[in-house]
């Protein structure tokens, strides 16, 4: 993989790790490093291979070569090598790595190599293992990814996380915080998700007023929501991507229970997810009116069968995915949504009427409105 080249958008690159990481991915499908002597960003993945190359040889020399790669910064792991990269973590030798993810490599136990690579500045990986307090020895963290396999599994960050004078991101797929750690937040925090059972109290919203994006996970909430202050959320001003995830089945289907808590939304957010919120259609008025929404994204999170429009809302929203709805009838006209240009229903079985835009995709949705999309 060539240099990205001293332009602007490498510039912006290198200050976000979280666009560094995605972009490594986006450039990785389709490339080869048949020589990595003194390469700085390597990328492994598992789909390259011929049909006839033993994959004995082909892993046994790829940890070969990658345990001689000292002056490697960024190394991306993609594919299918989980069994076979993974006996001697060769890459955890890289001790300048300043960028290491491995999201597909799945770590048992925390690999208390990881601790000398002082330098890190991104780290992702998947486990379901407890996160060790020594986690604050890399001072110069900045973004952690944690990936879990285990939905039911939910890692306790350490106290000592905040101890990491560099951190701007934290990303779980459901974590907890311990108690006494909210008021321990470093105000320059940009990145807490996904929460579990995250009390949105005043007190607790002085530490996080700098959050950019943030995710909360409630699985079991009485009918309002009082408990946890959800009519609070309003009140982070900076905020600019939300993800509200209510049920126990999140991601892999419709939520259990019935949920229908009291929400409020920041006036700045950009892009809103909501999962198993089961409001109703006139509570729609309150998402609508977000002035800069341009992604929005619904799993069962209302309830009814017509949804009405009001003229007016959603002005610059661009992105509208809906799944798992029971929802019937969508009477809108395109003038609805001045703004839109992608539409993705899924599993809306029952829905006959869908509005006219620049482009509908389907899936598993009723013949009806398939006719009316064509």
């Amino acid at each position: 993989m060539g240099g990205i080249g001293k332009t602007t958008l490498a510039s912006n690159i290198y200050d976000d790790p979280l666009s560094f990481m995605c972009i490594m991915k986006l450039s990785a499908m389709n490339t080869c490093l048949p020589d990595t002597n003194g390469q700085r960003r390597l990328i492994v993945h598992g789909y390259s291979l011929e049909d006839d190359y033993p994959l004995s040889n082909f892993f046994g020399a790829i940890n070969d070569t990658l345990e001689s790669e000292s002056f490697a910064r960024s190394f991306l792991h993609i594919g299918g090598f989980d069994n076979h990269l993974s006996s001697r973590y060769p890459y955890l030798g890289f001790r300048l790595l300043r960028v290491l993810d491995v999201a597909e490599k799945i770590f048992y136990s925390f690999p208390e190599q990881l601790l000398e690579l002082h330098d890190l500045i991104c780290l992702a990986f998947t486990s379901d293992a407890k996160l060790p307090c020594s986690i604050s020895l890399l001072k110069n963290l900045q973004t952690l990814i944690v990936h879990q396999k285990d939905l039911s599994c939910l890692l306790t960050l350490p106290l000592e996380i905040w101890e990491m004078p560099q951190l701007r991101h934290i990303c779980f797929t459901r974590c907890v915080l311990p108690d006494g750690a909210v008021s321990s937040i470093p105000r320059s925090l940009e990145t807490l998700s996904v929460v579990r059972d995250f009390k949105c109290t005043d007190e607790n919203f002085k530490t996080i007023q700098n959050l950019r994006k943030l995710g909360l996970s409630y699985e079991y909430i009485a009918s309002s929501g009082q408990w946890y202050c959800l009519n609070n959320l309003e009140q982070l001003n900076k905020l600019e991507n939300l993800k509200c995830l209510f049920g126990v089945s999140y991601p892999y289907g419709p939520s259990v229970g019935g949920f229908s808590p009291k929400l409020s939304f920041p006036p700045n957010l950009k892009k809103l997810t909501l999962y198993g919120s089961r409001l109703t259609w006139e509570d729609m008025t309150l998402i609508g009116s977000l002035p800069k929404l341009e992604v929005l994204k619904l799993y069962n999170a209302f309830e009814g069968a017509v949804w009405e429009p009001v003229g007016g809302e959603f002005p610059r929203l661009k992105y509208l995915k809906l799944k798992f709805m029971d929802l019937m009838q969508w009477e809108a006209e395109e003038t609805n949504f001045p703004s839109l240009r992608r539409l993705i229903l899924k599993q809306c079985r029952w829905l006959k009427e869908i509005p006219t835009l620049q482009l509908i995709q389907l899936d598993d949705c009723s013949l009806d409105a398939v006719t009316l999309s064509e």
